[in-house]
């Protein structure tokens, strides 16, 4: 993970083409790198656009790829853990709230609500 996250980077804006370079630096003999964390993106800080309240709090995705992910996971009957796939990892540290059987239609509807914003 921490390979992924020190690769350098590139934000352009489809509507206005500006453009950003993110490149990982050392900083006090330890390796500077991007946290995924919250609703913004890990590497330039801008707020994520795939973004829906939900159950009082705001559910995120980078992409379609993560929303298939989250919505397999959230509608999944019996959710076993197996060690042989890393990168079902990110699933384990999911909020509690997005975990909450009473949440699940909550979190599917809005997953849809994403997903229909990233078609747009």
């Amino acid at each position: 993970m921490e390979d992924f996250l020190n690769r350098p980077r590139r934000l352009v804006c489809v509507h206005c083409t500006t453009a950003r370079d993110w490149i990982p630096g050392k900083r006090d003999r330890g390796r500077l790198i991007a946290a995924p964390h919250g609703p913004s993106d890990p590497f330039f800080g801008r707020p994520l656009w795939l973004q829906a309240p939900c159950c009082g709090h705001i559910l995120w995705a980078y992409n379609a790829r993560h929303l298939d992910t989250l919505q397999s996971y959230v509608s999944a009957g019996l959710r076993e853990r197996t060690d042989s796939d890393p990168s079902r990892g990110m699933l384990y540290r999911l909020p509690a709230w997005i975990k909450k059987a009473g949440h699940r239609s909550d979190v599917l509807r809005a997953i849809d609500l994403l997903r229909e914003q990233l078609n747009r």
